[in-house]
């Protein structure tokens, strides 16, 4: 199974990325598929090259994705980790191996509807900052 970590150059990404190196790591293929979209700019090298020297400790191979510029693209991978998000915090308090796992369980649902607030508000702010930020510069 291909292991794909989407990259933005941010301080973040960098530490998310040893976590997704261990995965791949563990893949049969031992590739991490770098997935960017090319939006203001394409992914500065700086910031593959960073990803390609750690990879090359973890034994792990590199292969850059670079997505063209546009908001279908943007919409997509904003609904996919929407998707990705209401799956993951529905298996760790109700699916019983994952919760046994983690020392999770059910909440009432007042405080899962109240905790699921936040995820609009992270992403929401993120397309404002970005926004803001194309407005400022063009």
């Amino acid at each position: 199974m291909p292991i794909w970590f989407a990259v933005d150059g941010a301080v973040h990404a960098d530490w998310l990325s040893h976590f997704a190196l261990r995965f791949a790591r563990r893949s049969a293929s031992r590739t991490l598929h770098l997935l960017h979209v090319a939006e203001p700019e394409p992914l500065p090298a700086a910031v593959l090259e960073r990803r390609v020297t750690l990879a090359r400790r973890y034994g792990v191979t590199v292969a850059p994705v670079e997505l063209p510029p546009g908001r279908d693209v943007a919409s997509r991978l904003l609904a996919a980790g929407i998707v990705v998000q209401v799956a993951f915090s529905y298996a760790v308090l109700y699916v019983e191996p994952v919760a046994h796992a983690l020392a999770t369980g059910p909440v009432p649902l007042g405080v899962y509807a109240l905790g699921w607030l936040g995820i609009p508000l992270i992403f929401g702010a993120d397309a404002l900052r970005k926004r803001m930020g194309w407005l400022v510069e063009g």
